[in-house]
């Protein structure tokens, strides 16, 4: 019995005497816990184990997700970046978005990075948008054309007039879209438009607003304000509306101060991100 009761003791003794680092035990336990959060296939689970590391190792939870920002595993990568997005921001961040927005392999990492990046009116992200512009990936250049839009100024105009012969039918539209928001639309916009309408996509896309028009009429609202671009002729007759009033665009055009999005995505393209991440 004396030597049990010494066991116990000597572990209650132990115990006492490790208190004191059990903090440091934790910080040390951090990115093992954010690498098994990350690889963690249970969403809800993901998003909880993640959330309450930032709470309570907000430093210690970034870097382990900018380490595994740099995994061999792509969707490990896109997961990290993913997470990135909610921690505190700092220029490694950002970096670390640009270097992935440039030279990731994964369609999805660069996809999340430019999603990232969206708010950030800095010249080198502008840059990024820009060069992503030639990203094989439809999504990316999606998001790109609309980040370049928000932004405004004559160094997008040019790229974006490239775009006018894209492969893509929803990328000439957005470019289209975007030109008009800028209020540069010329002859070229309004013959891409007019080539865009009698494409077999246009169909697809003319129904997918009438169905959304519906539902923001069953709910009260006005659809041309909370849509706000229209079926295909009607964003072709805001086209030909700049070029009749406006034949020589402004050189150093501003970004639009109305909210302007995205058209709906046809049956062929997938629809810009809001969860799961595009592949190539």
């Amino acid at each position: 019995m004396r030597t049990v009761a010494r066991i116990g003791l000597g572990i209650i003794i132990l115990l006492l005497l490790a208190i004191p680092a059990w903090p440091l035990i934790n910080l040390a336990l951090v990115p093992y816990r954010v690498s098994a959060a990350l690889h963690n296939e249970d969403l809800q689970q993901r998003v909880s184990d993640l959330t309450a590391l930032q709470a309570d190792y907000p430093q210690e939870n970034q870097q382990a997700l900018l380490r595994l920002a740099d995994d061999s595993d792509a969707v490990t990568r896109s997961r990290a970046v993913s997470y990135l997005v909610n921690t505190n921001a700092s220029p490694r961040v950002t970096n670390a978005f640009l270097q992935h927005l440039l030279n990731d392999p994964a369609g999805e990492v660069r996809l999340c990075c430019a999603v990232a990046l969206l708010s950030d009116q800095s010249l080198d992200v502008q840059q990024a948008f820009i060069q992503s512009l030639k990203d094989k990936n439809e999504q990316v250049v999606r998001v790109a054309i609309a980040a370049l839009r928000r932004r405004g100024g004559a160094a997008v105009v040019k790229p974006l007039f490239g775009l006018l012969h894209h492969a893509s039918w929803n990328v000439r539209l957005d470019a289209c879209k975007a030109l008009i928001a800028l209020n540069v639309a010329d002859s070229r916009v309004v013959a891409t438009v007019e080539t865009l309408s009698h494409e077999p996509e246009a169909a697809a896309y003319d129904a997918q607003v009438a169905t959304t028009e519906q539902r923001e009429h069953e709910l009260g609202r006005v659809p041309e304000l909370n849509w706000g671009w229209g079926k295909i002729n009607t964003i072709l007759k805001q086209a030909k509306m700049i070029v009749a009033t406006n034949p020589h665009p402004k050189k150093t055009p501003k970004p639009a101060t109305t909210v302007l999005r995205f058209g709906p995505a046809t049956p062929t393209a997938t629809p810009l991100p809001q969860g799961a991440p595009a592949t190539d």
